[in-house]
């Protein structure tokens, strides 16, 4: 199937070589995703929780996560496929409601902390290092009710959460992520409103989730960084998603334009605020002008004041990158659009006539018709792009360190000898290791997407990720390894592509 696919590498040469020694190599998951026992032994409700109970016709298949893989009883055996692989790091994220039902200290759960304390030792105990996110996304739905994300109140909790954290798991654990792609779930959850907490609010909505959101990733940080970094000696950093960007017409001036444009209304908005203090320049530019003509005194993109700016300033350690997908770019419409730029069955990504965020960037996005599908109808075959990604960044905020924290290619089938997804890793690994010896940015790990074959989300279970295939249908949820992730096993032993004698 590889030698079916239409790829975007620039120069087409594979590259025989090795990546630096110590580069970490991992897998990911997310709680709500595998872990299942959704009320068991203490457990609050989540937003996802909620969700799937409100509005099951959301989830393509109608499944919810109230199961989804059972890792809190079978662990043991993630554990064990991670070993099996040669992996070095295991990136999997904390549910909040677990530790805190209700999402605040006076609601301590002693069984959550038992469980992520069983977890983290089984995977020092195979050499294995837990790299723990706060948040993935699973809101505890006491917070959800006096607002969630767009009430500032919440920016305290989440420090007081992050600090339980540091506390209890931060002897073990020295690599932390925040906060897992604030743009995906702000976007999904307020302006699509396909994914929890379902909140149509498409102007505001997602600037104020990020603004609120950043200022959560700052205070943890800072709390990190003053009470249990010295001991500790740990990093904290955040994963942000972004497309592939790229001109439609690389002569085209305005097309050169907006696709970097693209990139700062994907990760700029992001990572200025956490270098500079402030959102992009071209981004408040942009959103005032809008705002002002949409008849508002106030711009809809909130701004920083004095202490917040200087509180955000330098709260990396590193960068976690996550890659799916590439889009080309055009600057404006002139009548020459590709033939398949439209909505990308049923889900809107594309669509510029989209108020908010779409028309903010003042630019169109699609993809190439001669790019191969993945069983995922959103996205395509395009693995190099991460290169692209991983190069901006470098580029635009002077070589900092960098991890790809998720990238991995979607199925539709759960097929054992998963041809495309081998592809996959071997051109999106390829491309990394481009970013580093070709590109000479600071790349220290990859964890793909995903160990298992997760709950996904608004697709359920219809589409997987996973190089490990699990009987959902058996008693002992058995795990078996996919073609895949033997031939992760081989780059990971050999860390990289050294050329054959």
């Amino acid at each position: 199937m590889g030698s079916q696919t239409t790829t975007i590498s620039e120069d087409g040469e594979f590259l025989h070589d090795t990546f630096p020694e110590g580069f970490l190599w991992g897998m990911g998951t997310a709680s709500y995703q595998c872990e299942g026992a959704w009320d068991k032994d203490g457990k609050g409700l989540s937003i996802w929780d909620t969700f799937v109970r409100n509005m099951p016709e959301k989830i393509q298949d109608r499944s919810t996560g109230d199961v989804a893989l059972d890792s809190y009883h079978h662990y043991k055996q993630d554990v064990q496929m991670l070993k099996s692989i040669g992996a070095s790091v295991y990136r999997f994220s904390l549910a909040w409601t677990r530790i805190f039902p209700t999402g605040r200290l006076d609601s301590f759960n002693q069984a959550g902390v038992d469980y992520y304390n069983s977890l983290i030792n089984e995977l020092l105990a195979n050499g294995i290092q837990p790299m723990v996110t706060l948040y993935h996304w699973d809101l505890p739905q006491s917070l959800q009710d006096i607002g969630g994300w767009l009430n500032e109140e919440i920016v305290e909790l989440f420090g007081e959460y992050a600090r339980f954290c540091f506390q209890q798991f931060g002897d073990r654990v020295k690599r932390w992520t925040t906060l897992n792609e604030p743009f995906i779930s702000g976007m999904m959850g307020y302006y699509y409103v396909n994914f929890a907490p379902c909140i149509h609010d498409p102007l505001e909505g997602p600037y104020k989730y990020v603004h609120n959101q950043l200022k959560a990733h700052a205070q943890a940080y800072r709390i990190y960084e003053a009470e249990f970094k010295k001991e500790q000696n740990g990093v904290v950093g955040i994963s942000l998603d972004s497309s592939s960007y790229m001109p439609f017409n690389k002569d085209s001036p305005e097309d050169l334009e907006a696709t970097n444009r693209c990139f700062v209304f994907r990760l700029g908005w992001m990572l200025h605020p956490l270098f500079h203090g402030k959102y992009p320049k071209e981004m408040r530019e942009i959103l005032d002008r809008r705002s002002k003509q949409e008849g508002r005194e106030v711009s809809r993109l909130p701004e920083f004041d004095e202490a917040w700016s200087k509180k955000l300033i330098g709260t990396l350690d590193f960068i976690g990158i996550n890659f799916y997908n590439a889009e080309l770019v055009k600057g404006k419409d002139d009548g020459v659009l590709p033939p398949n730029w439209e909505v990308a069955d049923g889900i809107p990504f594309f669509d510029s006539n989209l108020a908010g965020w779409n028309q903010d960037l003042e630019a169109f996005r699609s993809h190439d018709p001669k790019w191969v599908r993945c069983g995922a109808p959103w996205q395509d075959f395009t693995p190099t792009g991460i290169r692209d990604c991983i190069k901006w960044i470098s580029d635009t905020y002077d070589k900092p360190t960098i991890m790809v924290t998720e990238t991995g290619c979607s199925g539709s089938d759960y097929r054992m000898d998963d041809e495309q997804r081998k592809e996959f890793f071997k051109q999106s690994i390829n491309a990394v290791l481009k970013s580093i010896k070709v590109d000479g940015c600071n790349v220290v790990g990859y964890s793909g997407w995903a160990l298992l074959d997760v709950w996904e989300w608004m697709s359920g279970f219809t589409i997987g990720f996973g190089i490990v295939h699990v009987d959902k249908s058996g008693p002992n949820m058995t795990r078996s390894l996919k073609d895949s992730g033997k031939y992760l096993a081989t780059i990971f032993r050999n860390n990289g592509f050294p050329r054959a004698v």
